[in-house]
């Protein structure tokens, strides 16, 4: 028998896309996620992997009391330098990315 918690233990929040301005959007579904008691404050982590490991880093750096902790998986910790080193076989969204 599965015991049901009233609480989960954690929520994962994805983190789609690459817009720099989905960072607010994080930031205001973890708070509205423990506003809901969907998390609990003291025990909120974000992961994330390529752009999303990105964001979890610029999610600890600038709102440090939001998370208990952060995994970044491959995530560009400098922009200007994946720009510098960004693989030839990336060259088709080589602009998408000097645009974002």
């Amino acid at each position: 028998t599965q015991k049901l918690h009233k609480r989960p233990p954690f929520v994962l929040i994805p983190c789609p896309g690459a817009a720099m301005n989905k960072q607010d959007d994080l930031t205001d579904v973890t708070k509205w996620a423990v506003a809901q008691g969907l998390a609990a404050h003291d025990k909120v982590a974000i992961v994330g992997g390529s752009y999303g490991g990105y964001a979890t880093l610029a999610g600890l750096a600038f709102t440090p009391d939001l998370y208990a902790c952060g995994v970044d998986i491959v995530g560009p910790s400098n922009l200007q330098t994946l720009l510098r080193t960004v693989p030839a076989w990336w060259a088709p969204m080589r602009r998408a990315l000097e645009l974002r």
